[in-house]
């Protein structure tokens, strides 16, 4: 299969770079990037390739695209490749707002091809065990409360000029960036959609930022359920106070997910309790 990463200046970039290198799927590697930089960490085992033009054309057309690039440019990147008919992986949150998120999946249709966002914690196994435990085995019964954290280092430590941080090209700031981890992870593990939501959020750290670093957001999902997450660029001792709850009439599941001790990938699961 060739595969085209387009994007080498991303946050997640690299990461995607040594996986494809180490994917036996992946045969032949293309790299380009919309701002034409990174040519210069650019690996052996790859190929750059100067314009989107030339990786729609003839023999270096891949068949898979995988897009990690600014906020601002990932969605018309995914249009185009879309409609040309190849398929895409593109870096959460995929765009900026929802309005370019419906252009993609347009495009798709389009196309009559494929796109997923990049939301890899749902292969965790241990993710894949609790979306078993509660959706498959109904092992903690009617889903009825939901609690979510995504409490992370500040601003400041992860430099405010950073384009994460400017509106016009993120769309938004903790919400846009990280909590989307957490809010595809509630649907993902309880198999239950978003009915109804609320939101106050602030921009709180002084740090000259247009987007939000503190959010505290309510929803109710479908079956009635309700929840609550906190998320916010706040610590300064520590990386992540990070976790979900998830409670039924029958039980409960508990997954820290980044504590004091480092990343967590140990559920907790209480499975006693009455029917309601």
């Amino acid at each position: 299969m060739t595969v085209a990463l387009i994007g080498l200046t991303a946050p997640h970039s690299k990461g995607w770079l040594t996986t494809l290198q180490h994917l036996p799927e992946c045969e032949r590697l293309l790299i380009a990037d919309p701002d034409s930089e990174g040519q210069e960490d650019m690996p052996d085992d790859a190929e750059w390739v100067r314009s989107m033009d030339e990786l729609l054309q003839g023999d270096l057309r891949p068949q898979l695209a995988l897009i990690s690039a600014r906020n601002d440019q990932s969605p018309q990147i995914g249009e185009r490749f879309l409609r040309e008919g190849i398929a895409c992986i593109i870096e959460k949150p995929c765009g900026r707002t929802s309005a370019e998120l419906s252009r993609l999946n347009d495009a798709a249709s389009q196309g009559k091809t494929l796109w997923a966002p990049a939301f890899m914690n749902r292969m965790l196994p241990v993710a894949r065990h609790a979306r078993r435990i509660i959706v498959e085995e109904g092992g903690i019964g009617r889903v009825v409360s939901v609690e979510g954290r995504m409490v992370t280092s500040t601003v400041e430590q992860r430099n405010p000029q950073h384009w994460l941080f400017d509106k016009q090209v993120a769309g938004g700031g903790i919400l846009h960036w990280l909590a989307i981890h957490t809010i595809d992870l509630i649907r993902y593990l309880t198999g239950l959609e978003y009915t109804n939501v609320g939101a106050h959020i602030g921009t709180l750290s002084g740090t000259g930022i247009d987007v939000e670093d503190m959010a505290a957001c309510s929803f109710q999902l479908s079956g009635g359920a309700v929840g609550s997450l906190h998320a916010g660029y706040v610590l300064r001792q520590r990386y992540g106070d990070i976790g979900l709850t998830i409670r039924g009439d029958l039980g409960e599941i508990d997954w820290p997910m980044w504590g004091r001790q480092g990343q967590g990938r140990t559920l907790y699961i209480h499975e006693e309790g009455p029917r309601s």
